[in-house]
């Protein structure tokens, strides 16, 4: 056994062997780090915020972990360019960094604004799961104020952004429990919601309980956004910071491709 282990070890490749196998990093994600770095150590806000504008054009999971260092920046204009680095980053890192800081960020709970801000960062990215951070909603805070509307308002889209049919279940669950206060404040946020994921369109509680109630157990949710109107594509893409032409399903994409020809 002894003479086994002895030989496995005089097999195995040693530390610094390792380490020199693996490869380098590729010279656009070293001049990001280098740059991010200079930037960090010379405290300067505005230096820190360029950087970070110029890396997230660099999707690796280095850059990513660099500007998640700054999400709890001191200054404002640093944070909320972090969170916006990240939102746009494809990586899925990017988005783990996001939830991460929204659970365990210290500035959050005092900076509504910023709140706000990482969690539409993690709708954009619109990933299956990310489902519990927005089915959980809570109305009233712990020091018994109201939740900032905008965070409300983001939770209940966000939902949207998940393309599942518990999003519809959660959706439909809220919208009955939602605060007669807060009612009317929301009422069109579930409506456009609720359209996203389904292509109805309605903001009745009951016609959504009945229509609900009218489909099997399973039932899907098709893959790409519905045909909405200009006003309401236009709101949705608007609110999520997304192009043009996101996210549409394929045969509608060529239907407008070919009636923008014929004009």
């Amino acid at each position: 056994m002894l003479l086994e282990l002895i030989i496995a070890l005089s097999l195995s490749p040693s530390l610094a062997q390792q380490q020199e196998e693996e490869e380098p990093l590729p010279e656009p994600v070293m001049a990001a780090l280098e740059d991010l770095d200079k930037s960090f150590r010379s405290r300067l806000d505005f230096a820190i915020i360029a950087s970070i504008g110029r890396a997230k054009e660099v999707d690796h999971p280095e850059v990513v972990a660099r500007i998640a260092g700054v999400l709890d920046h001191r200054k404002p204009a640093v944070r909320r360019t972090a969170v916006g680095a990240l939102a746009e980053m494809e990586l899925d890192e990017a988005r783990l960094a996001l939830e991460q800081y929204w659970r365990t960020g210290k500035r959050l709970a005092i900076d509504p604004d910023l709140a706000d801000r990482t969690l539409r960062a993690i709708g954009r990215h619109g990933h299956a799961d990310s489902f519990e951070i927005f089915s959980d909603v809570a109305w009233m805070r712990e020091d018994g104020e109201p939740v900032p509307i905008e965070l409300l308002r983001t939770k209940v889209r966000g939902l949207a952004r998940i393309r599942e049919p518990r999003s519809v279940d959660r959706l439909v669950e809220l919208f009955v429990e939602v605060p007669v206060e807060r009612h009317e404040d929301l009422r069109l946020d579930f409506r456009l919601a609720l359209l996203v994921l389904t292509g109805e369109d309605s903001d009745s509680i009951t016609w959504w309980q009945r229509w609900l109630e009218r489909l099997p157990e399973d039932y899907g949710v098709p893959e790409g956004l519905p045909d909405l109107a200009t006003a309401d594509r236009l709101d949705w893409l608007t609110y999520w910071g997304l192009p043009p032409e996101a996210e549409m399903d394929e045969d509608l994409r060529d239907r407008r491709e070919r009636h923008r020809g014929r004009r």
